[in-house]
């Protein structure tokens, strides 16, 4: 049925609601719209109304139109939505079986900047991407996406491409079926990173797989195949002969698959290629958690302290030699994270030798007392030697590490076994045992036991708090406290990635106080301020308005950040205390702290006037010796300016 008359009538009767209904009489295109509605007016009786309604309107009096004008305009309106329909050219085909993901009612305005990211290049697509799977996690199971993603794989810019298969995984092992569609095991760095996702997902499910592949399979494909048998028990053969056969990468990766597999066979393996190159095989081991890494860490251990025992009793008889700590670097990098009744054993060994290899490494070839610090990879450990600690640390330090990335019972049993027996720096992983593993109250408990009331107890208190907290914050958004930059080394890429872990319960008010009362601790104090009541942040204020006011400190705004949250009140002459207790003043931060402050613009005025006199009586001074004085005049008018308006 053609509604194009009633099209036109509709058309006619909006002109004539703009025009006005005086001019109805005159109006010819509407008369002849009219006319051509009558066959539709013959063949239906909701035409035949429409048709009725208009010609009441071109005959009604003139005081009657308006009121039967939007009468039929109205009928004309709904009917038309009855019959509209939409539609597009072409025959009806069912969406792509792609075996996961499916459709998303997602707008095209929120879909298609997705899509495009995923298909473009150029700048700004991480974050773009990285927003997007934050907010709308269920945009990326749809079927135009998913597709997208597995091509994204070969994505050059290779942090976008760690992103892309992030994504992947979370959709869990229907993504497989897509991920083998169209696989090239002689391809590149893409097909490589489908088969990471894939056996991260299926593991031991499609190892038949894996060695189908595994025959046509070439660099870097081949390795990820390699490493991917580690899933299968039965693979243990053959991974035995590929790490004798295979060179290079591939070599290191079937390594690093054997290093997580179990049996006699892969033992005596690990135990001929020890004999001939043990660094290597300590290499193999970090990040190995598996039975028979732990077995092969503690043997290569007890070697290694066979060989150092007699040296620590007779420390003035040999010097340690860049040689000896770099074993012991290694032996400390393949201890990390390993749990078992032999690991147990080992850390009590080297707990027993600690202060008597400290001695040895005192003491360097010339016979001059000049400490030799052995590197630890503590990624934030820091006591002003930029990671480096006496060997007798560097156990405490490691044990304090794999309780904070899993707080294993058998650890955290053992970190407070070997803080009663030798104390010292094994108090680090006690600490860490009790805020990973305990409740609120009874962490806070057991780290008075060890530290004593206020942390009071012992000398080395504000290095034990130190050690065990660096890294701990308070997130708003998720209303935890979360250990930062907590590192995983990945056995395919070796990079170090870095992740954040909760801790079991939140901190106990007490820990502030016992910040406080120790002292020297204002770094990790101020990155775990969360809401707390009045009466302690009173406390907790008054400590960092004392702290910037008195003790001096160039750049003030972490304190500012921290009186804000306590609710501080007394900004009087604030910043002017700063300069005057640091001595010196940077523009830039003294303009940061100014803004911030909640007082009004003419006392801001006021303490940038005093700070600019402090310069130029040379009371305090400007940092690399310029202060911008022109612009530091500008910004006092411009203040005294904004106080007159308010």
């Amino acid at each position: 049925m053609n509604l194009q008359p009633l099209y036109d009538v509709k058309e006619r009767l909006e002109y004539a609601a703009v025009a006005g209904t005086g001019l109805l009489s005159e109006d010819f295109r509407l008369q002849r719209a009219a006319e051509g509605l009558k066959p539709l007016a013959a063949a239906s009786q909701v035409f035949a109304r429409v048709d009725q309604g208009v010609q009441a309107l071109l005959t009604a009096p003139a005081e009657k139109r308006a009121g039967l004008l939007l009468d039929v305009l109205a009928l004309a309106d709904a009917v038309l939505y009855t019959q509209g329909k939409t539609g597009a050219a072409g025959d009806l085909t069912p969406l792509p079986n792609l075996g996961c993901g499916g459709y998303c009612s997602a707008s095209y305005c929120q879909l298609a900047p997705i899509m495009q990211a995923l298909t473009g290049t150029g700048g700004g697509r991480m974050n773009q991407i990285e927003q997007a799977w934050q907010e709308h996690p269920e945009f990326f199971s749809d079927y135009r996406a998913l597709p997208a993603l597995v091509q994204g794989l070969g994505e050059s810019y290779a942090e976008l491409a760690d992103l892309y298969c992030q994504i992947l995984e979370a959709q869990g092992p229907s993504i497989v079926p897509l991920l083998q569609a169209g696989f090239d095991p002689a391809g590149k760095r893409d097909m490589a990173r489908r088969v990471q996702v894939m056996e991260k997902l299926a593991g031991a499910s499609q190892n038949d797989w894996y060695l189908a592949q595994l025959e046509q399979a070439k660099k870097p494909v081949r390795g990820s195949l390699i490493f991917a048998l580690r899933h299968a028990p039965e693979n243990l053969e053959k991974l035995i002969e590929l790490a004798k056969t295979e060179k290079g990468e591939n070599k290191d990766m079937a390594c690093r698959a054997l290093a997580r597999m179990e049996g006699e066979g892969v033992l005596d393996y690990w135990r001929k290629l020890a004999e001939k190159n043990e660094d290597k095989t300590l290499d193999y081991m970090q990040g190995a958690l598996s039975d028979t890494a732990c077995r092969i860490t503690a043997e290569l251990w007890d070697k290694a302290l066979d060989y150092y025992r007699p040296v620590a009793q007779q420390p003035q008889s040999q010097a340690l030699t860049s040689e000896d700590l770099g074993r012991l670097q290694h032996l400390i990098d393949a201890l990390e994270d390993k749990s078992s009744p032999e690991i147990w054993e080992t850390y009590q060994k080297i707990a027993r030798l600690g202060l008597g290899l400290d001695r040895v490494m005192e003491t360097n070839e010339k016979g001059k007392k000049n400490r030799i610090l052995m590197t630890f990879n503590a990624a934030g450990y820091y006591r002003n030697t930029r990671g480096q600690r006496p060997f007798s640390e560097t156990a405490p330090l490691c044990l304090a590490r794999s309780i904070r990335a899993n707080p294993e019972p058998g650890l955290c049993r053992l970190a407070g076994q070997l803080n009663q027996l030798f104390g010292g720096p094994w108090a680090i992983p006690a600490l860490m045992a009790a805020l990973t593993a305990l409740d609120s109250e009874e962490a806070y408990e057991r780290a008075e036991e060890i530290l004593g009331p206020g942390g009071q107890k012992r000398p080395d208190s504000r290095f034990l708090l130190q050690d065990a907290l660096w890294g701990l914050a308070w997130e708003e958004n998720q209303k935890a406290f979360l250990f930062y930059n907590v590192y995983r080394h990945d056995p395919i890429s070796e990079k170090v990635t870095y992740a954040t872990i909760p801790i079991k319960a939140p901190l106990d008010p007490r820990w502030y106080d016992l910040l406080m009362q120790v002292g020297e601790l204002d770094s990790i104090l101020l990155n775990l301020l969360r809401p707390l009541e009045p009466e302690l942040k009173q406390r907790i204020g008054k400590y960092c308005y004392a702290r910037i006011t008195t003790r001096g400190h160039l750049d003030p705004q972490a304190y500012v950040n921290a009186l804000l949250k306590c609710d501080w009140k007394d900004w009087d002459g604030f910043m002017v205390k700063c300069v005057q207790s640091s001595g010196q003043v940077w523009f830039r931060n003294a303009m940061a702290v100014l803004e911030r402050l909640p007082i009004s613009y003419q006392d801001k005025a006021d303490q940038l006037e005093t700070i600019m006199e402090l310069i130029k009586s040379k009371k305090v001074k400007a940092q690399y010796g310029t202060w911008p004085e022109a612009a530091a005049k500008q910004t006092v008018a411009n203040w005294r300016r904004q106080a007159e308006q308010a």
